[in-house]
């Protein structure tokens, strides 16, 4: 039923004010779609399963929260993703390889234009090598995340 809605879906344009034909959708949803958050909720569900899984296994680890036992590998919001994990190479390259699985999986990609690694508490060497591992940019705090400032004080 998902795919019959995104496989069938058409739409058109206005030139000079008047609709100019219908054509078909090929990919995927549009911005705005009404659709958009049901498929985010049940494909971010299954994202996180593979990272749950992957922790798991000791592929990934997250980050401890505080003082609390709890960890925490990733954060998602609308189609935002915030990965997290120790700076310890083993861990992020486990990382991408689930996030890699499942862009293979689902048939969605990152966006790298969008992509930082972010230190905190993390040797600047493995940082450097890591950076140049993947080409993603290091970046430092404060940063802004989804528009709001994150910082690294308290």
């Amino acid at each position: 039923m998902v795919f019959d809605c995104l496989s069938t879906a058409y739409t058109s344009i206005l030139v000079n004010g008047a609709p100019c034909g219908f054509f078909p959708i090929k990919r995927g949803l549009r911005q705005g779609d009404p659709l958009s958050p049901f498929l985010f909720i049940l494909v971010s569900n299954d994202l996180s399963r593979m990272l749950a899984g992957a922790q798991a296994d000791g592929w990934v680890q997250g980050l401890q929260c505080g003082r609390s036992t709890t960890t925490l590998s990733h954060v998602l919001y609308a189609d935002d993703m915030m990965l997290l994990c120790p700076g310890d190479p083993r861990f992020v390259e486990g990382l991408m390889f689930v996030v890699s699985i499942f862009g293979w999986l689902s048939g969605l990609s990152i966006n790298h234009r969008k992509c930082a690694f972010l230190r905190i508490h993390m040797d600047e060497t493995v940082l450097h090598w890591l950076a140049a591992r993947f080409f993603y940019p290091v970046e430092s705090f404060p940063i802004r995340y989804l528009g709001l400032p994150l910082s690294l004080r308290s």
